[in-house]
């Protein structure tokens, strides 16, 4: 056995903390075999809790949720703010319209008046046209009489400086004088009302040619201001069609953006819809999760229940255990339950201050486990982080554990033979509650040997040679 131990020691001359850690942990299982129901008792870790604990959904779903349902809450103030512009711009627009309307109305009746107004103006203009035309015809007449008057002019003229004697008159010239008196009495009442006549028609005249005039100058201050007002309501109506043109173009950008606001929330309700079947699928994952655990543990505690109560209560099998009773006169003829070479032994150093219990065997993965001598399974079943382990009862105060396997193939209170098959290993190293991993990147089996409550050196019952390999005869 120092052969076999020397070669251990030159494969692996400092090993991991994981068999360390497994041998401490099963010391822990083992501290005293018949009290291995007491030191199997389930923890307050171990036990189930009678109420299952409240989920709480992963933090970064919450703070997505969160974000996503604040984003949406500013998406739907802004699409409000949004409907109140798109209201009070149809309201402008509305406005401006009604705007046009009236000025419109009032540019048609602008129209109306200059059209009244033009017409008026060819009336004068004609009216002004006719007297002018009756002006030149007096002046004609005015101008016809003018040798007459002048005749009479110039008689009642000579008249007015010479009178006719009074006595001594050649009767020629009494002829001539009463001729003139005559005629001047004749002629003089007809010039005179026929001169007034014509200075009443200029009179006439005149004063309707002045008021023509005053006609046609306020007339056209009319048209100028009509013409103003037409320019001034064209150009109210072109601002309040820029006007209205700028809000529709708003009105336009602002449907747009509301759009866009409608999208991305509809986009963000559905983020927050996928996020709740997450959280409600991360929840009833959760929810499996912890009832497996509480199953698990039910089942862990049952387990240990049994092999507490086998421990305690299970009276030995005579026949079958009368090979296993003579257990300790069996040195040098086991075989090792798995094929592979022993890299750490009992009492080796572990590199941190402490010493192993059992032996750490390197195989194969996926190596089938078989019994190493006749006896009942005591405990078979995960515990802790030593994966699958396996607890024999060898009889006479003897028990072998078996700790790293993958798979068990037996259970509980079964009785089974040596080189039966019990269980595969894994296909990855083994690991310890540490996580620290043996030098070797292969799977490996942990062995420990109890014998009345302690662990005890167990190479010498294995068949081996002084190269380290070990073999399995079975």
């Amino acid at each position: 056995m120092s052969g076999i131990q020397s070669a251990g020691m030159k494969s692996n001359g400092s090993w991991s903390g994981t068999a360390v850690v497994m041998a401490a942990g099963l010391a822990l299982v083992f501290a005293a075999l018949p009290s291995l129901a007491q030191e199997m008792q389930p923890t307050d870790a171990d036990i189930p809790s009678s109420q299952a604990p409240d989920f709480i959904p992963p933090a970064h779903l919450e703070t997505e949720q969160q974000k996503t349902r604040s984003e949406i809450d500013a998406l739907t103030q802004a699409r409000r703010l949004a409907e109140v512009r798109m209201t009070g711009l149809r309201n402008d627009i509305d406005k401006l319209s009604d705007d046009q309307k009236a000025l419109q109305a009032q540019l048609n009746e602008t129209t109306r008046q200059r059209a009244v107004l033009d017409q008026s103006l060819i009336a004068s203009e004609a009216r002004l046209a006719e007297l002018a035309a009756e002006e030149e015809s007096l002046k004609v007449s005015l101008r016809a009489r003018r040798t007459v008057l002048m005749e009479v002019l110039a008689a009642l003229q000579r008249v007015g400086r010479n009178p006719p004697p009074a006595l001594l008159i050649a009767p020629d010239d009494a002829r001539s004088a009463i001729r003139s008196a005559i005629m001047l009495g004749a002629v003089v009442p007809q010039l005179r009302e026929e001169a007034e006549r014509l200075a009443s028609d200029l009179d006439d005249l005149t004063t309707i040619r002045v008021s023509i005039v005053e006609e046609r100058v306020r007339m056209n201050e009319t048209a100028e201001s009509l013409s103003a007002r037409e320019a001034d309501i064209a150009t109210l109506l072109g601002q309040k069609a820029e006007l209205a043109a700028a809000a529709e173009l708003r009105l336009a950008e602002e449907l747009r953006v509301a759009d866009e606001i409608v999208g991305r929330t509809r986009l963000l309700e559905e983020l927050v819809t996928e996020l709740e079947i997450e959280i409600a699928a991360l929840k009833a994952s959760a929810e499996a999760a912890r009832l497996a655990e509480i199953d698990r543990r039910r089942q862990l505690q049952e387990r240990i229940a049994r092999a507490r109560s086998l421990l305690e209560t299970a009276p030995p099998d005579e026949n079958r255990l009368l090979s296993s009773s003579r257990f300790g006169e069996m040195k040098r003829q086991l075989s090792l339950p798995v094929s592979g070479r022993i890299i750490a032994g009992f009492g080796s150093d572990s590199g941190t201050g402490d010493r192993l219990k059992g032996l750490v065997v390197e195989t194969e993965p996926a190596s089938t486990v078989k019994a190493p001598m006749d006896g009942y399974v005591r405990f078979a079943g995960p515990f802790r982080s030593y994966r699958q382990m396996i607890i024999l009862d060898a009889g006479s105060g003897y028990h072998m554990v078996l700790a790293g396997l993958e798979r068990s193939m037996v259970s509980e209170g079964q009785y089974v033979l040596a080189g039966e098959p019990i269980g595969i290993t894994g296909t990855t190293k083994l690991a310890g509650p540490v996580g620290l991993a043996l030098v070797s990147d292969k799977p490996s089996l942990y062995i420990e040997l109890w014998h009345d409550g302690k662990p005890i050196d167990s190479r010498p019952w294995w068949m081996g040679s002084e190269s380290g390999r070990a073999r399995n005869d079975s």
